[in-house]
């Protein structure tokens, strides 16, 4: 044991236990239910991540139509590119000007649609879903009343999602807006 207080001072002040070392990393000052809030943290990271590699939606060729009037990369069968401006979409045919000369694509010819540019949403997510575990374990070794692990879990996830946002804008790449069925 070791005794707390001045040499010089009469005040008896109560004896402090030796330090002992965690018996597993979720029993280090976060309190009860840490370990499990460690667990959640992760798991949802490694879940956010692995859903946001792919965005391309698998709905109808239709959901093209709302980007009528913007430049679009259209990967066809043949594995030709084509850029062309969208006029309209259903879900049998994409209608398109090439050179100002309109053009009509059956559904059954087109692999993918793409805008130019990438969507800064999957480097932000990537990101915040790194930043929980690190939030939560920034406060591994401090006392529990000194650390809120739900305002460092959010605080991790904000500025690692604006990292990973703004590594994900140095980036430039396409984003799909529509993926055809495969043959």
């Amino acid at each position: 044991m070791i005794l707390h207080g001045l040499a010089h001072s009469r005040r008896f002040e109560r004896p402090i236990p030796n330090l002992q070392l965690p018996r597993y990393l979720g029993s280090w000052h976060l309190g009860v239910g840490s370990l499990a809030l460690i667990h959640s943290a992760l798991t949802a990271a490694l879940l956010a991540s692995s859903s946001s590699i792919a965005w391309a939606q698998t709905i109808g060729l239709s959901s093209v139509a709302r980007y009528a009037g913007r430049l679009v990369w259209v990967e066809g069968r043949t594995g030709g590119q084509l850029l062309a401006r969208v006029v309209s979409a259903t879900n049998a045919e994409l209608v398109l000007t090439l050179g100002g000369v309109p053009r009509t694509l059956p559904v059954t010819e087109i692999v993918r649609v793409s805008l130019e540019g990438d969507s800064l949403t999957s480097g932000a997510i990537i990101g915040g879903a790194i930043g929980i575990p690190v939030g939560v374990l920034s406060c591994q070794g401090s006392v529990t009343e000194d650390c809120n692990v739900l305002g460092r879990a959010v605080l991790g996830a904000a500025l690692y999602g604006a990292i990973g946002a703004w590594i994900d804008s140095r980036h430039h790449g396409r984003t799909v807006i529509y993926r055809g069925p495969k043959s």
